[in-house]
């Protein structure tokens, strides 16, 4: 992804996407994220791991540390505005995580537990995060038609 500035073009980060794959676990529990993510996220050696509560159930997020960084800014401010012990919260319920060489995590067993996720796990492109669905929970991938892109982005504002 490029961006201007300044009138120069200039290399900004990329973002996951592509299409969601499957994977199983190997035997020591580590997930293998797929190359052209793992490329992406790994811009240290540690991502963040993070449960992201939804409707449909748990599913975990895995991020770059600027991206949790950026996060983290905003709930600070937050949570000092509003005197909230919910930082504590957020900050059990996740994890920073080695990423091999390989492109694998290691994830704690707590959250795995939580997102459901035993020996197989689906990997779905967020832009800016990785979320991991257990098989069993993850959403079903909405067909492309009927204007659901097009909701999509003017829910989002675009």
């Amino acid at each position: 992804m490029q961006s201007e500035q300044n009138g120069a073009l200039v290399a900004g980060p990329s973002k996951l996407t592509g299409p969601r794959c499957s994977c199983t676990l190997d035997d020591k529990k580590r997930i293998r994220i797929h190359s052209t993510w793992c490329k992406q996220l790994k811009t240290s050696e540690y991502v963040f791991v993070i449960v992201e509560e939804r409707e449909e159930a748990n599913c975990l997020a895995v991020m770059t540390q600027a991206e949790m960084s950026k996060r983290m800014e905003r709930l600070d401010q937050i949570a000092l505005a509003k005197g909230s012990d919910d930082l504590s919260t957020l900050a059990e319920n996740s994890e920073e995580v080695y990423m091999d060489q390989k492109g694998r995590l290691r994830i704690c067993d707590e959250l795995l537990a939580l997102a459901e996720i035993k020996d197989k796990v689906v990997v779905v492109p967020a832009f800016n995060r990785l979320l991991l669905w257990s098989p069993d929970r993850v959403p079903a991938k909405k067909p492309i038609g009927a204007g659901v892109m097009k909701g999509s982005l003017e829910r989002l504002g675009i």
